[in-house]
């Protein structure tokens, strides 16, 4: 099992990288690929559960989300439709005020999904169902396409001085600002896996997960913190070492909260892992979700302190 997540971990990282350097459209279509197959799994621990959510409502609800973080202009930064390296930036033709853009998206997810109960044959538990359906786009989609908002982070600009030195080509300060939460999580998770194996005494929440210990948690925490506080030299990340560890503290907490929500969901479905995607890591919704709660949470954090 270890090794199928190693490998799998070296083959998919640096595919996720280019994307995530390569920029808009290409990232905008790998959100949506990974919400379109984190957001089946999700439907099908609704439905393992007895519940009937509205397919087809959910996944357009969901792409109306990824639409809006596109065309809407990011605080610290500016939306673009094309950055490739050695390029220049091609502005999209339209933008919408943040409010618009969300608001409309919600709007529209609420209308798709109430139709969708409206078009079934077997209305019956259309309550509940309607709430799964837009509940589940929610969950997944809109959360993600804050990747989409991170990757425009670009004020104050800034790139590691080890890529200069390379002779690298300017990737914009997005790139390395969804560097650094990917490798906050990726890294929370591993010391939080290896320390609640090998020194794992107090279980967190058996009910939920009975593999997790606060042991294992606190290694992830402080994990997150050090790495953060490593990431300002290696990066150049425009923090202060004071707001770099709340950062950490942020991402090593909320990333593990992410991790037991989605743990709930599965624990009532009777399932233990969200599908098989990925070999020795199971489905895209358990590869997701912590970042489901850390994306967000890192972009308004930047937005609030970025000036």
């Amino acid at each position: 099992m270890l090794r199928l997540r190693v490998l799998s971990a070296v083959v998919l990282i640096p595919m996720i990288v280019a994307i995530v350097a390569l920029g808009e459209p290409y990232l905008a279509l790998l959100v949506t690929l990974v919400a379109g197959l984190a957001l089946h799994e999700a439907y099908a621990l609704f439905g393992a559960a007895g519940l009937k959510p509205v397919h087809w409502a959910g996944f357009l609800s969901a792409l109306l989300f990824i639409l809006a973080a596109m065309t809407t202009p990011v605080e610290s930064g500016c939306g673009c439709l094309v950055r490739l390296p050695g390029m220049a930036e091609l502005p999209l033709p339209w933008t919408l005020p943040g409010h618009v853009g969300v608001g409309g998206a919600l709007a529209g997810a609420i209308l798709l999904t109430l139709v969708g109960q409206l078009l079934k044959r077997d209305r019956g538990g259309a309550m509940a169902s309607w709430g799964l359906t837009l509940s589940g786009a929610l969950y997944v989609s809109w959360p993600l396409s804050h990747f989409i908002l991170l990757r425009e982070v670009n004020r104050p600009d800034f790139s590691p001085a080890f890529w200069q030195a390379l002779g690298g080509p300017a990737l914009g300060s997005g790139f390395w600002w969804i560097v650094a939460v990917l490798a906050l999580v990726w890294l929370c998770d591993t010391a939080a896996y290896f320390v609640g194996v090998r020194w794992g005494r107090h279980k967190m929440s058996p009910y939920l997960s009975p593999k997790k210990s606060w042991e294992g948690a606190a290694a992830g925490l402080l994990t997150s913190i050090g790495v953060a506080l490593g990431l300002v030299p290696l990066l150049g990340l425009p923090l202060s070492y004071p707001w770099t560890a709340v950062l950490g503290l942020l991402v090593g907490t909320v990333g593990q909260v992410g991790d037991l929500a989605e743990s709930l969901l599965k624990r009532q479905a009777g399932v233990k892992d969200s599908g098989r995607l990925i070999p020795g890591h199971g489905g895209m919704l358990d590869r997701v979700d912590s970042l489901l709660f850390v994306a967000p949470v890192v972009y308004y954090f930047l937005v609030a302190v970025l000036r």
